[in-house]
C-alpha cells in the first residue's frame, strides 16, 4: 500500500485477501500476486520465431503436405517453404515474423485458397503469434496502488480479530505524522497547534482518509506520538 491510503481502499483488499486463490501463500506471494499485472481477456499480436512456425504447420500435420506443393511447383509454397529453410540456418536464430501481417499474410492467405491450409491451420497460427494483452494488476484496481508483505501482516491480523480500530488510527497516525512535525520543528506548542487552521484541516483529511474522525481521541494519539519523539 501507499503511505497514504484511503480506508475504502483498505476495505476492498480486506475483501479480496480470504478468497481462496490466496490460500496458502506467504505474505510475499500475496503481495507480488496483488501487484502483478492482469491479462484483460483481450489478445495483442506477436512476431513469432520462424521455427515457431514450423513447429505449428508440422504440429497441424501440414509441413510434409507444404514440401510436397513446392516441389509440385505451388509458388506460394516454395515461398513459405524458403522462408522455413532461412528458419533452419543461422540467420533464423534471429528472424521473427507476424503471419498475419505483411508478405506472410498474403502467402497464407493463397495456400488457403488452394487448400493446402484450412481455417484450422490459420487459427493455430494466429494463436501462436497472439499474447494476453496485460491490464493494470489488482492492487491498483483496488485502489492500492502497490501491496507489500509487510502490509499484510496487519491486515491479517485485523481479519482474524474483526477490530478495525487499530488499522484505522494505524492510517491516523501516518497522517498525523505532519503534525508531530509541525510542532517540533515550528517551536509551537500542541495547544496553541490544536488552535491552528492546520490542524482542522488535518482532522477532515484524517476523517476523509480513515473515517476517524473522534478530535478528541485523534488529539490523543497526536500526544501519544510526540511523547514518543521526545
Amino acid at each position: 500500500m501507499p503511505t497514504i491510503v484511503k480506508w475504502k481502499y483498505v476495505e476492498r483488499l480486506l475483501a479480496e485477501l480470504p478468497k481462496p486463490a490466496y490460500d496458502g501463500l506467504s505474505d510475499q506471494q500475496v503481495a507480488a500476486k496483488l501487484n502483478e499485472s492482469q491479462p484483460t481477456g483481450q489478445k495483442t499480436a506477436k512476431e513469432i520465431s520462424v521455427a515457431e512456425l514450423a513447429r505449428v504447420l508440422f504440429e497441424q500435420d501440414k509441413l510434409h503436405t507444404l514440401r510436397i506443393a513446392a516441389e509440385t511447383g505451388n509458388a506460394n509454397a516454395q515461398r513459405l517453404i524458403a522462408l522455413l529453410t532461412i528458419g533452419d540456418g543461422a540467420e533464423g536464430a534471429t528472424l521473427n515474423i507476424n503471419p498475419d501481417s505483411g508478405r506472410v499474410k498474403e502467402v497464407i492467405t493463397a495456400l488457403v485458397q488452394a487448400a493446402l491450409l484450412n481455417a484450422t491451420d490459420v487459427a493455430a497460427l494466429r494463436a501462436a503469434a497472439s499474447e494476453d494483452e496485460m491490464g493494470p494488476s489488482l492492487a491498483r484496481d483496488i485502489g492500492i496502488g502497490a501491496v507489500f508483505p509487510e502490509n499484510l501482516k496487519q491486515l491479517r491480523a485485523y481479519l482474524a480479530s474483526g477490530d478495525e480500530t487499530e488499522i484505522k488510527e494505524d492510517l491516523a497516525k501516518i497522517l498525523l505524522i505532519r503534525c508531530v512535525r509541525h510542532i517540533r520543528h515550528g517551536g509551537v506548542s500542541i495547544e496553541d497547534y490544536l488552535q491552528t487552521q492546520d490542524w482542522t484541516d488535518r482532522l477532515a483529511t484524517i476523517a476523509e482518509y480513515t473515517t476517524v474522525s473522534d478530535a478528541a481521541r485523534l488529539e490523543e494519539l497526536l500526544r501519544e506520538m510526540l511523547a514518543e519523539v521526545k
